[in-house]
């Protein structure tokens, strides 16, 4: 009995389970992880977008690249856009066929309601070479 009372050591529970690891190092395995789904996800969102953008109106894609090309303002855009769609044409037909142009911008029933400086600069940018 003398024994027991004489060890300075205390008693300890064996569980079996590790002890607890480096928390700085789980803390950014956890944002790295974190990290690399984000990243998956958003390229993989960007695909789809793109890859719907492409089959959903081929027409849109067109006039929408077409138009960087042109270098047009996004307000410009929107004014084609109108014009097409007062006329029941796309809009890429306007940027296509000058004659198309032409003949909307000097519709009346198309250009009442737009801005008078927007259509100058269309007429002015868009002029057939």
């Amino acid at each position: 009995m003398t024994t027991l009372a004489q060890q300075s050591e205390p008693l300890r529970l064996i569980t079996g389970e590790a002890g607890g690891g480096d928390p700085a190092r789980d803390f950014w395995l956890l944002v790295a992880l974190l990290g690399g789904v984000f990243i998956v996800s958003s390229c993989g969102a960007a695909y789809l977008w793109w890859k719907r953008t492409l089959t959903h109106d081929p027409s849109e894609y067109a006039f929408r690249a077409m138009a960087r090309r042109l270098g047009i303002a996004r307000t410009d855009r929107r004014a084609i856009r109108t014009l097409a769609q007062r006329q029941g044409r796309a809009p890429v037909a306007l940027l296509v066929s000058p004659s198309a142009l032409r003949a909307s911008l000097e519709d009346r029933s198309s250009i009442e309601n737009l801005d008078r400086s927007t259509l100058d600069r269309l007429r002015k940018q868009l002029r057939p070479a």
